[in-house]
């Protein structure tokens, strides 16, 4: 998933009075990540060796092809008039290459491979262009930025750097001045190098009397109880290991001087007592009482997973995203029974999943911070056991409600308390019903259309506070009778509406027509027909825009997609270059500013492949396969603060299993 960028345009302006400016420009935006266009990948197939990280295992035993940007305070290279700029050089002919070496500079590192520039053309003749290569290097095809001359032209651009931390620099047509800024550099990560001089997947063998116990952010290598003795090395005869590493697998670090015999026995089956931790670049491994730091000096940078409590604890600060992705599964013991189909929500902390098929009324609450679960109640006020029902998160409770076998009845569950509330009023509820669509307002469940012994174009809103339904509008406007259709709340815009979309209406017909429900007015408006209809489509909601993706057309699953824009009631077609196979019955989630598709049924088998759509650049990337689950389709799946779980579904039979998708964040040592 890593773009590759010799030269990034960021910021265009003119600025009249810019002659006289003699400080460094203080805002513009690098990209949080960098890759060499001359990198090539070590490793096979699509992800350009990532696949080595094996579920993040590796994240920090080889520094990632994209690297991560690091900031500098604004500060000024080259300034050709002088003005105190630390490298000058005067006007700056026409076709006259000029170069300058940044490294040493404004606290340029020399291991820096690429620079933020923000370049400045200064009153030009004119016309002409401004190129900025690295030094000794091929003269570019494209121009960072192009001027009419007897102007003062910014732009930002990143640069890469040339093996001696130089760049070159020519204007074109016309001479002039030129100013360059830096706010920041791409470097490589420092990080763990080896353990025992052996890189990959490692696994430690306990000894005679040494267990080895794996916990968050922490590896425990302990002698044992009940007597043989306690290993040499720190009083206590344990050590307990923290490591800027998620996902790591048990005994994926040891421990240092412990040589007597009953400590680690092997490591990938080579006999050892004796462990080293190797770091590199400015990573060091230290030991001081029962405890093994991996870590860094202040300035420096590792990876870790989103949030990782362990490595903000030891000081460090979560400074942005990287685009190296990873899977790590999640745990079965503990976790429900079995099923496909289950509704899912995201408390904030937690996914609940409950219901499903074989037909149940059990669930679970999966927390991903300590990849344990915890069963939900069937005690009291439980909803009885359905499948094909609707979930959604008040933002205190979780509220289910219709379903298989056929039911207009509900429940209201408080994880905190682990108790269900008495069910949504069943007496005003609407017709029994179940493929149906719920949506959260904020304040109150939406539900709308399925089958209640026929498509049905009506629906109910739920207030929880005083328990009460009132019935969604069937007057001017309403959709026509459907079920498996999509359905977003289209929070941000004014008015805010529930949109739904096409599905199946029973009569061997998936219409690509839809509508905007406002609940405050209790009214539909009309909706733009555009892509094709089908069922078993997914959609999210980005703040502006429904997109919707993929699903079952009829004859065979479809790879195309839209995004609508409510306010202005217009589609544009999702990309189809580098899309995911055709499929339905996968999932959705977004994540904010992308969306994240996975599994399904491609109308032969299940799939384990899934991608990431960026609706501003309008494409596609491939979600990475390695330690992904196994292929299913009717599962649950949300987005968690940073991570998507998916879970559960169906494959050759149903799972209780799942996994964990998430990207690598950089972390700086305060």
């Amino acid at each position: 998933m890593k773009r590759v960028v010799t030269v990034v345009t960021l910021l265009l302006c003119s600025l009249s009075a810019f002659a006289q400016q003699t400080d460094a420009l203080q805002n513009w935006t690098a990209p949080p990540f960098w890759a060499s266009p001359q990198a090539a990948p070590t490793g096979s197939g699509d992800h350009g060796g990532r696949d080595a990280l094996a579920s993040g295992r590796q994240a920090l035993a080889a520094g990632p092809l994209a690297l991560p940007f690091i900031s500098l305070p604004p500060c000024r290279l080259v300034d050709t008039r002088g003005n105190g700029a630390p490298m000058t050089g005067g006007w700056l002919p026409a076709a006259t290459e000029r170069s300058y070496t940044l490294t040493g500079v404004c606290n340029v590192p020399s291991n820096a491979q690429a620079i933020s520039l923000n370049a400045t053309a200064v009153k030009p003749a004119g016309p002409g262009f401004l190129v900025l290569y690295p030094a000794g290097g091929t003269f570019p095809p494209v121009s960072t930025l192009n001027f009419l001359g007897g102007d003062v032209i910014v732009n930002a651009a990143v640069v890469p750097l040339s093996a001696s931390g130089g760049i070159s620099m020519a204007l074109g047509v016309s001479g002039g001045d030129v100013i360059l800024d830096t706010n920041g550099y791409y470097a490589a990560v420092p990080s763990v190098l080896s353990l025992n001089t052996q890189t990959g997947d490692l696994t430690l063998v306990q000894g005679t009397n040494v267990t080895i116990t794996p916990g968050v952010g922490t590896l425990t290598i302990a002698a044992a109880g009940g007597g043989g003795g306690s290993p040499s090395g720190p009083a206590g005869g344990s050590l307990s290991g923290t490591y800027p590493n998620p996902g790591i697998a048990s005994g994926a670090v040891g421990a240092t001087q412990l040589a007597n015999g009953t400590a680690v026995r092997s490591i990938n089956g080579a006999a050892q007592d004796l462990v080293t931790i190797q770091g590199s670049g400015s990573v060091t491994v230290g030991t001081a009482g029962s405890t093994i730091t991996i870590g860094a000096p202040s300035g420096s940078y590792v990876l870790g997973a989103p949030g990782d409590s362990t490595l903000i604890g030891a000081g460090y600060a979560e400074v942005g995203a990287s685009s190296i992705e990873f899977w790590s599964a999640t745990n079965t013991s503990g976790a429900p029974t079995a099923r496909y189909l289950p509704s899912a929500v995201w408390t904030g902390t937690e996914m609940i999943v409950w219901g499903g098929v074989p037909t149940t009324n059990t669930g679970g609450r999966y927390n991903p911070a300590t990849n344990s679960w915890t069963p939900t109640s069937t005690g009291t006020n439980a909803p009885t056991a359905r499948y094909y029902h609707t979930a959604v998160w008040t933002g205190t409770e979780m509220i289910v409600w219709g379903g298989t076998p056929t039911t207009n009845s509900g429940g209201r569950y408080n994880p905190v308390a682990n108790t269900w509330a008495t069910p949504p009023n069943a007496g005003f509820a609407p017709t029994a019903r179940y493929l149906h669509t719920a949506v959260w307002t904020g304040t109150t469940m939406i539900v709308w259309g399925g089958y209640t012994g026929a498509f049905t174009n009506t629906g109910g809103i739920y207030n929880p506070v005083g328990d009460s339904w009132q019935d969604t509008s069937v007057l001017a406007n309403v959709p026509s009778g459907r079920y498996l259709h999509a359905a977003v709340w289209a929070s941000g815009i004014s008015p805010p509406v529930m949109v739904v979309w096409s599905g199946y209406d029973g009569a061997a017909l998936r219409p690509n027509t839809g509508g905007r429900y406002n609940p405050a007015l209790n009214t539909w408006a009309t909706m733009a027909t555009s892509p094709a209809g089908r069922e078993w489509s997914t959609a999210v909601w980005t703040g502006s825009r429904m997109i919707v993706w993929g699903g079952w057309d009829g004859t065979s699953p479809v790879s195309t997609g839209g995004q609508y824009d409510p306010v202005g009631n217009t589609w544009s077609a999702t990309a189809t270059v580098g899309a995911p196979s055709a499929r339905y019955e996968h999932s959705a989630v977004w994540t904010g500013s992308k969306m994240i598709v996975w599994g399904g049924f491609d109308g032969n088998n299940s799939v384990s492949s899934g991608g990431v759509y960026a609706p501003t650049g309008n494409d596609w990337a491939t979600t990475s396969a390695v330690a992904a689950p196994p292929a299913r389709y009717a599962h649950a799946a949300v987005w968690a603060s940073g991570r998507m779980i998916v879970w559960g579904g169906y494959n050759v039979a149903s799972e209780n299993t799942g996994g964990v998708y998430q990207f690598l964040s950089v972390f700086k040592k305060n």
